[in-house]
């Protein structure tokens, strides 16, 4: 049998820096954040699958360990897991608020 699947295309290699990235501790690192950042969690809702993401949570400890960071944490409510795909145009508002130097609120 011939299986062409590559073996380092571009899924395999966005999961290796995906597992690298939940496994690693950023937290003092974050101290240093020079570049305005958003991070976007979602609340999942009653109906998601799999387990609820700490996310929100951990991005919110940053933010109060760090309050002088160009950090915005912004919250999706009833979002399975992924804002984009849940809340896509919500999503692109949020990221183009940012970029033009607004106030980021989320989707509640």
């Amino acid at each position: 049998m011939d299986d062409r699947r590559p073996q380092h295309g571009f899924f395999n290699v966005g999961n290796r820096m995906g597992n690298e990235l939940l496994t690693t501790d950023l937290t003092n690192d974050l101290k240093n954040l020079s570049v305005p950042t958003l991070t976007m969690s979602a609340l999942q809702d009653d109906n998601s699958p799999g387990l609820h993401s700490r996310g929100l949570r951990q991005w919110q400890e940053i933010k109060m360990l760090y309050p002088n960071i160009p950090l915005t944490v912004a919250a999706f409510e009833n979002t399975r897991r992924i804002s984009v795909e849940d809340s896509p145009a919500e999503f692109r508002s949020e990221l183009e608020r940012l970029s033009r130097g607004h106030p980021v609120h989320g989707k509640t």
